[in-house]
């Protein structure tokens, strides 16, 4: 039974109003509204005035992405024949990838450029990577474009066997630095004398074919063959 004291009186706004029913909470009021909606526009402007990221950002995600990506390529792989296929590398081409790499050290590939020109590449050998990362810390690159390039030309060149009718020479496994060296020293002017365009399409068949033996060595494939 209610009381005169829980009637509402007329004229009487003093008393709050009851939340709707079916709701849970306080109802919120007209001016709450708008200060949540004001709040919301202010959090967008703030958003959309933030700075780009700078290069060193920039880099620190590239880092985080490529750790990422080297831990994910470090799980061994269980169902290697699903992986090949999703890779869209045949079983036979695998294995003799994983039998030239084992016996005879290295594997080679060739591919079109058009009609007429073809270009033969080979994976590359530890002292390659030595090369390079010699290289590197003598001209430190200041920029990650210019490392970028000093990269790929330098692999280019250690991976280039021929182009168009031209061979190239490789050292035996018993020749020393210097033999090596001089052989890398002739395989890279002729990368440095290519053509731009030319260059950049080697650089995309460079990085599939890397990509393809990395693959095929990864933990769990290179196994089963």
């Amino acid at each position: 039974m209610s009381t005169t004291e829980d009637r509402p009186r007329i004229g009487d706004f003093a008393r709050p109003t009851n939340p709707r029913r079916g709701t849970k909470g306080t109802v919120q009021t007209e001016a709450e509204t708008g200060s949540s909606v004001k709040e919301n526009e202010e959090e967008k402007k703030e958003e959309a005035n933030l700075p780009p990221p700078t290069d060193r950002e920039k880099e620190a995600e590239n880092r985080i992405s490529l750790y990422k990506e080297m831990q994910d390529h470090l799980k061994p792989i269980t169902d290697y024949k699903a992986y090949l296929k999703e890779l869209e590398i045949d079983e036979d081409e695998a294995a003799q990838i994983v039998d030239d790499l084992l016996m005879k050290g290295y594997y080679e590939e060739r591919f079109n450029l058009s009609k007429k020109v073809a270009v033969t590449l080979r994976t590359r050998e530890q002292r390659d990577t030595i090369r390079l990362q010699v290289a590197l810390q003598v001209q430190r690159p200041l920029y990650n474009e210019t490392m970028d390039e000093i990269i790929t030309r330098y692999n280019m060149a250690a991976s280039l066997v021929s182009f168009g009718r031209e061979t190239f020479a490789f050292p035996k496994t018993a020749d020393l630095d210097k033999v090596a060296s001089d052989l890398f020293d002739k395989r890279l002017e002729h990368v440095e004398r290519l053509a731009a365009p030319v260059f950049s399409r080697l650089s995309i068949l460079l990085a599939k074919f890397d990509r393809k033996v990395s693959a095929v060595m990864r933990d769990g494939v290179a196994e089963n063959f």
